[in-house]
């Protein structure tokens, strides 16, 4: 086979290559995105470029070869340089629309083709001098270089100047893949530019190779960790053959001398000694070919344990956090890290999201805190796969994509690598967050399968740090709810001294006139009502029992004051609880009679000795009987019951009388209190009565109680021990 046809074949051959890429582009990766996009079409005019020169070579086309196929090497060349610098813009993810900069390189490439295609119709030379000319070929080749080196240039130009830029290894490592394709497929153009055609074309082929291998593939392996294996590799060898070779030569130089010597034995011996020798050679080469390169080196079984002994006990949240992230930071050279406990998410609301609170932290870098929808793709991961996410990841994956603007620049601006999620019973509750390393590795999958383990160990002591941290907050909740309540409570006994004070002041002055009028209507209804007319005695009685219908309340007034300023006594004295009960009665008999009311009694005929205060109690029992008789009207009856319960006496009176409505019981033993009910309009009286019998009944360390059903009647009462506090004076 000649020159000519295997240069034509190799030619088809990579014209079929390019368009195999195209195929396997389309397929894998789609076209929804714009590298792929730009691929695809990198792809399909390589092949044209290819096929196009196969197609020259063979003489086919010769009446258009010289006017459209000679100009396909260098126009493509020169097409295929600016098509591979927005290919690099778009795998860079430079977003930011630089117009300009395309309206120039567009006008370049276009006229550097009109240039190659003789549009301008310029001479075969264009400047001649005295020892030399400027040819048109000359000039077009020289253009197209020119304008070739800077779409390459500009291109590296980019791909170095994000690797700089770029602090997460797996970007870097991507931006390194391809920084190699650039070389190749640069050093193939070159070759080209020097007539070694065939030798460039494959190294371009090589170069797009790679450059179809990254952009297909998310996953890449490490350019650093391939060096560091095969400078462990290679050294391995070179020990091993220098060991080899010193071994035999000592052997035959100190063993050459003894009888039987066989160099054939010596040599398997050597061979024996170097397997055995050579898997923990290997180990202790390629430990030390990391040490050297990258400057890192953990023990994971040592890590785990002491990682384990150092949180084991922690139930404080801030400690816990900074123990933990302080040292995986350490112990795996990381650059910075963080702890975020998980909040519940908001499930009912249409802005469910879970709420990410920073604790602790390793590293300058300042942690904020973060919000992440609950439908988010990377909440969903976090949260189902409870697998370490790195922001690789999230950066390039298509499930990714579609993640809010505000959680990726959240979680970009964290400057994280990883993110690893916390687990326990089920239930998301922490995500550990790690930066980058300091040696630039990035985090291998024993690393990943190191931290999920470390994850697992801190979820127990993660939960019960939170648990402390809540019945913490409901502790200090729970104070200042009681120091909100003394305060309360502070309030309303300055309202009630300044109650009391009040209602003091009042019946003091009002006592003084209500002397004197009582004083006059006394002598009026001694000394002057029979020489009154019969209208004006009538006037005078009625003047007269409202005066001292008045009176009486000034009087309770008084008392009341009396026992809200703590100035009542008791004075507990040894008595006849029967007797205090029938002189209570009598003065209340001339008003059930006027009423037509009838009092029942149901006493006890013998009740133990009492030991209580005989006017206070008189008065508890006056103002029960009297409040029935009020609000009973005529014909009505009124029981008045006495019996004795264990140490105890129980008294209640019970009436026939319009009754209470059951909500407004409670508040008829406060001060003031009147039943709004239209049946009572009429009935006289402040509302002291049962707030009186109240204070009393619990002075005397009782209880009081009510019962009623509206129109049928009441039963009021009181319960108190046989013997009242012993203490002669004492405070109610």
């Amino acid at each position: 086979m000649t020159t000519y046809n295997l240069a034509t074949l190799v030619l088809i051959l990579e014209g079929a290559l390019y368009g195999l890429i195209v195929v396997i582009t389309a397929r894998r990766r789609g076209l929804r995105e714009w590298d792929p996009r730009w691929l695809v079409l990198y792809a399909a005019l390589s092949s044209l470029w290819a096929l196009g020169q196969a197609i020259l070579g063979t003489g086919l086309l010769a009446p258009i070869a010289d006017v459209v196929l000679i100009h396909i090497p260098v126009s493509g060349l020169l097409l295929l340089a600016w098509m591979f610098l927005y290919l690099t813009r778009s795998f860079l993810r430079l977003e930011r629309a630089a117009w300009s900069w395309l309206f120039v390189t567009t006008a370049s490439v276009v006229g550097l083709i009109a240039l190659n295609g003789d549009v301008l119709t310029l001479p075969d030379t264009i400047w001649a001098g005295s020892s030399w000319a400027l040819q048109k070929q000359t000039l077009i080749f020289a253009a197209t270089v020119v304008g070739w080196a800077l779409f390459m240039g500009a291109a590296a130009l980019l791909a170095v100047r994000v690797y700089r830029r770029t602090q997460q290894p797996l970007h870097r490592n991507r931006i390194t893949y391809w920084i190699l394709a650039w070389a190749f497929i640069t050093l193939g153009d070159v070759l080209f530019f020097t007539s070694f055609r065939l030798l460039g074309g494959g190294l371009r082929l090589v170069g797009l190779l790679v450059v179809t291998y990254v952009v297909v593939n998310h996953r890449l392996p490490d350019v650093r960790q391939t060096v560091r294996r095969a400078v462990s590799y290679l050294l391995i060898t070179l020990l091993s053959v220098g060991l080899y070779t010193a071994g035999f030569v000592a052997m035959q130089y100190v063993f050459q001398a003894v009888p039987g010597y066989s160099p054939l034995l010596a040599g398997a011996a050597m061979a024996l000694m170097l397997a055995v020798l050579f898997q923990p050679l290997l180990g202790w080469v390629q430990r030390l070919v990391n040490r050297l390169i990258s400057g890192v080196s953990y023990d994971p079984s040592q890590m785990l344990h002491e990682y384990s002994m150092n949180i084991s006990n922690i139930l404080d949240l801030e400690l816990l956090a900074s123990v933990m992230v302080t040292l995986i930071s350490e112990r795996m050279k990381i650059r910075h890290g963080q702890l975020y406990v998980v909040d519940c998410a908001e499930k009912d609301t249409s802005d469910a999201s879970f709420h990410l609170r920073k604790v602790g932290s390793a590293g300058r870098r300042e942690a904020q805190t973060g919000v992440l929808a609950l439908d988010s793709p990377v909440t969903r991961y976090l949260q189902q796969e409870q697998q370490p996410l790195t922001q690789y990841d999230i950066d390039l994956l298509p499930r990714f994509q579609v993640i809010s603007s505000g959680e990726r620049a959240w979680l970009s601006g964290l400057g994280m690598d990883v993110y690893v999620p916390i687990h326990a019973k089920g239930e998301w509750i922490g995500l550990l967050a790690l930066g980058p390393k300091l040696s630039g590795d990035r985090y291998f999958d024993d690393d990943l399968v190191l931290l999920r383990t470390l994850a697992d160990q801190t979820a127990v002591a993660l939960e019960n740090a939170r648990l402390v941290e809540n019945l913490i907050g409901a502790h200090n909740d729970l104070g200042q709810a009681y120091a909100a309540l003394a305060q309360a409570n502070r309030q309303l006994q300055e309202l009630d001294k300044l109650k009391s004070a009040f209602i003091g002041v009042i019946t003091h002055e009002l006592r003084t006139p209500f002397a004197n009028i009582m004083f006059s209507l006394e002598l009026l209804e001694r000394h002057g009502r029979q020489h009154l007319p019969p209208e004006l005695d009538e006037q005078v009685a009625q003047l007269a029992a409202g005066v001292r219908t008045a009176k009486t309340m000034v009087d309770n007034l008084v008392t009341f004051a009396t026992f809200l300023s703590k100035q009542g006594e008791l004075r507990p004295v040894q008595l006849d609880f029967l007797e205090v009960i029938q002189d209570s009665l009598l003065p209340l008999e001339t008003l059930a009679q006027s009423k037509g009311v009838q009092i029942h009694t149901e006493l006890a005929h013998e009740l133990p000795p009492l030991n209580g205060d005989r006017e206070r109690l008189s008065d508890a029992i006056y103002h029960l009987v009297h409040n029935a008789l009020k609000f009973t009207g005529g014909g009505g009856s009124v029981w008045v019951r006495c019996q004795p319960v264990n140490h105890s006496i129980h008294f209640e009176v019970q009436d026939t009388g319009v009754g209470v409505p059951a909500d407004k019981l409670p508040g008829l033993w406060e001060g003031f209190t009147q039943m709004a009910d239209p049946l009572c309009r009429g009935v006289e009286g402040l509302g002291l009565g049962l707030a009186l019998v109240k204070y009393v009944v619990n002075a005397h360390g009782g209880e009081v109680s009510a019962e009623s059903q509206e129109g049928v009647g009441s039963t009021f009462g009181f319960q108190i021990p046989l013997r009242a506090p012993s203490v002669e004076h004492t405070i109610i």
